[in-house]
Formats: structure tokens, sequence, C-alpha cells
């Protein structure tokens, strides 16, 4: 598939022909109240027993299909999340009078049609055991799709920050629910997690991403993942987009966002450890918190060290975990390790490590490094509970001697006290950080008018 996963999305028009709505002749119906005082006429669809599938002995001869008349949820984005003014409000036809932005009049058009004035039973609409009230409850929902070209594209580094940092204040506010994660184990020692989240502002989304650490072999991403956001008032899906990008960007973007409050200031060796996914990643960003003017790339691989350090002039490739990691400032793991890639011993005083990977059975991070470090974590809620939701490297700690990285921005909890402190955030990966990135995205999409909207 080039590096890109395509899949199908089977539109309800599709699923109303396979259901045997062919062919159906339109006859006029009562005229009904649109709400607003206004005499819409009606429309039935009849079909008659030509039009059942070949074989169909089963299903009512005919079927009155009525479709409720509803007025659409769809909102814009404001500057408080996904959840603000209608999109549409007017009738079709003249959309034009209620969609003012014009990106948002092509991704927003859904068709008034007709309805009952009371949903509550099937019995409302003079029920017969051969009608069948349309299940959708009136239009049909249009959902932009979003690409893994166009979710890079519209993604801004600089506001990721930013809306991380936001994320992160709001998390240890209390202002975000989120549940622990979960995971249903699956083939080649995968398995795939979903990560739900709401917050004020943020909306509402959930993110699938599976983890097939073997992939690699394969040349495809050991993690990808699908993220749906839905409108905070009304609970519709408003866009699907490609996770995989957010899911690498954002995590190098949290690990990146306690360098900038945590690493000391005057910070100028950065050491990767890991030339993966992750390792790009952190490449791409961290630079844009600290003026490094060196940077060290280790990888158990050392082709794959050297392509990486070749991506940036002031990269080098380094022959071993410990010739990168002593004397850097920041050192950033970014490993599928299920072992310690790194010992106490190798880290000077007053660096700042950063750890986002996951693997068991033990993980990337030294025990005795968080145990003897100031350790900061995105949620103590999560960190340390039990894996797939929490670190297995922090497991049996207690987790009030863990500061959220929140805390920190908040200014409840404090940050680096000396130059001379060791400082490590751990990372598990947070639906906050989705919600942000995901956020971002799909307001951009909808201001330059870009990807694709499907009817469902």
């Amino acid at each position: 598939h080039g590096g890109q996963p395509a899949f199908h999305v089977a539109r309800a028009a599709t699923v109303e022909r396979l259901a045997g709505d062919l062919g159906p002749e339109r006859v006029p119906g009562p005229a009904l109240s649109d709400g607003d005082g206004v005499q819409v006429p009606g429309e039935k669809k009849v079909r008659t027993s030509a039009h059942l599938p070949p074989g169909d002995d089963v299903g009512p001869s005919w079927r009155d299909l009525l479709q409720d008349h509803v007025e659409t949820g769809v909102r814009a984005p404001t500057a408080d999340g996904l959840g603000g003014r209608p999109l549409f409000t007017g009738r079709r036809g003249d959309p034009d009078q209620a969609l003012e932005n014009p990106p948002c009049r092509a991704l927003h058009a859904p068709p008034r049609v007709p309805q009952p004035p009371s949903r509550s039973t099937p019995t409302a609409v003079d029920y017969d055991p051969n009608t069948a009230v349309n299940a959708t409850g009136g239009p049909h929902m249009k959902v932009l799709m979003l690409s893994q070209a166009e979710v890079t594209t519209l993604l801004d580094l600089d506001r990721l920050l930013d809306a991380l940092e936001d994320g992160f204040r709001a998390l240890s506010a209390g202002r975000v629910e989120v549940p622990p994660r979960i995971a249903v184990n699956a083939e080649n020692e995968g398995f795939l997690a979903t990560m739900p989240g709401y917050g004020p502002g943020m909306g509402v989304g959930v993110k699938l991403v599976s983890v097939f650490p073997h992939n690699h072999a394969l040349g495809v991403p050991s993690h990808q993942a699908l993220i749906a956001l839905f409108d905070a008032a009304t609970g519709s899906p408003v866009a699907v987009m490609d996770g995989t990008r957010i899911t690498a960007i954002r995590t190098a973007g949290a690990a990146a966002l306690s360098a900038r409050h945590l690493a000391r200031k005057d910070a100028r060796v950065l050491a990767i450890v890991g030339a993966g996914v992750q390792g790009h990643a952190h490449l791409e960003i961290m630079p844009r918190v600290r003026e490094f003017e060196e940077i060290r790339v280790a990888s158990r691989t050392p082709e794959s060290g050297r392509r990486l350090a070749a991506l940036d002039a002031r990269a080098r490739a380094v022959t071993s975990f410990e010739a990168a990691v002593r004397g850097a400032d920041v050192v950033a793991l970014c490993t599928h390790s299920g072992s310690p890639v790194i010992r106490r011993e190798w880290v000077s005083p007053g660096t700042h490590v950063t750890s986002v990977g996951f693997a068991p059975p033990s993980g990337e991070l030294d025990r005795e490094l968080a145990e003897a470090a100031d350790l900061y974590v995105e949620s103590r809620a999560a960190a340390f509970l039990p894996p797939p939701a929490g670190c297995m490297e922090l497991a049996g700690m207690d987790p009030d001697r863990a500061t959220e990285l929140g805390e920190v921005l908040l200014g409840t909890r404090p940050g680096r006290r000396s130059r001379e402190d060791i400082t490590v955030y751990k990372s598990m990966g947070h639906a906050v950080e989705d919600l942000a990135a995901a956020g971002l995205v799909y307001r951009e999409a909808v201001a330059r008018g870009a990807g694709s909207a499907v009817e469902l």
C-alpha cells in the first residue's frame, strides 16, 4: 500500500441499496411543519416487490420510508473548541445564507428532509408493521476525512507545542475526562488500544492505535492510528483523520515540551537514542525548544543512525548509547527496547532525560535512574497503572513522588530546582495530546477547505 494504508468507507446510500431500498417511487406525502411554523411538503418513498433483491421472501413487499426532518447539529470550530456556532441553519437550496465560511459550506451542507412532529416512538407516525422510519433520524452525516499527507501539512509544530501546553494545564486542573487506556491483544505480539477523551474547548475524540512491534521487517510503521472527532454539543462525528503522524509528533512534542520547561536554559548537546519513527520526530521538534549546537544519534542499527544524522547538519552518528549519553545536556530515549538502554552512571548532573518508548518486560528507562531523579509524568493517575494504561518502568513506585507536567505549567508544583538536578520525563502517551493535535488539524482544515467530505 505504499506505506500508507487505504480503507473503504461504506456510505449510507450503499447500505440502503444493499438493504433493498432500490429504485423508490416518490409520491406526495403530508405537509409537515419544519419547527419554524413553515409547512414543508412531505414525500414518501414507496417500493414494490419488484424492487426487492432476488430471493428476498422475508422482507415486506413494500415499505414507506418517511425521513425525519432535523436541524443539523454540525458546528463550526471556535476558539472554545469543536463546538461552536451552527454551520447549517437555513433551508436546503440556499445554504449561502447560513454558511458564512466557504470552506465550511463545502464541508457541511446536509439536506433538510421533512419529518413527523414526534420521533419518540414509531406509533407517532401511524405505525404500520410494514412501515419503517429512517433509522438515521434525518439527513445523512457528512464527515471530513483527512489523509496522513494532509495532516502533516496542516499541523504547525510551534502551534502544537502551545496546544500541548494548554492541554496539560487542563489535565492537571481536572478539566479533562480521560478513562484509562484499554487494549486487546492480537497476532504477532501486537495489540489495538483505544484512547477516548473530552475536554472543554478541546471537544470529544477517540484514537484507535495499533502497536505491532514486528512491522519494521515489513516496512510498515509499528504504530498506526486513526482519530475521530465529534461535536461536543451533539455528539455528531465531524472528522476522521490519520493518527499515525499525530501519534508520532505529539509524543515527541510532549517530550520537547518537557525539555522546554525542565532542561537547563544553556543546554547545547542533545542525544537521541533510537533512530526509528520517534528518533525522526524528536530530531524534527526538539531543536525548537533549545538552541542545540551538537546532536548525537545512536542506534542499534548503525546505518539507521547514520541516515537520521544526515538529516541535520548539527547531527552525527555515534557508535554506542553510552557515547551518546555521556556529557549530553538532554537525552531523548526513543526506542522499542524491552530492557534499559541507559544507565544511571552515564548521566551527568543537570541532565534532562525524556523517555517515550514502551515495550515489555522492563522498558527502555533504567529504574535506578527513575528513582534517583526528579520524576515528571503526563498524569499520575495513568502513569503508575499497570500496562497498557501505565508505564512498566514505574510499576510499584509511589505516585506522589512524581510531578505532572501540567502542574509545572500551572505553577502548583516546582520544576527544576537547581543546575545540578537530574530530571526525567517518562511518557506513556495521553489522549489529551491527541485531542490537542487533532483539534488543531481539524480547525486548520476547515479554514483552508482541505480534506474530503464523506456522506455517511
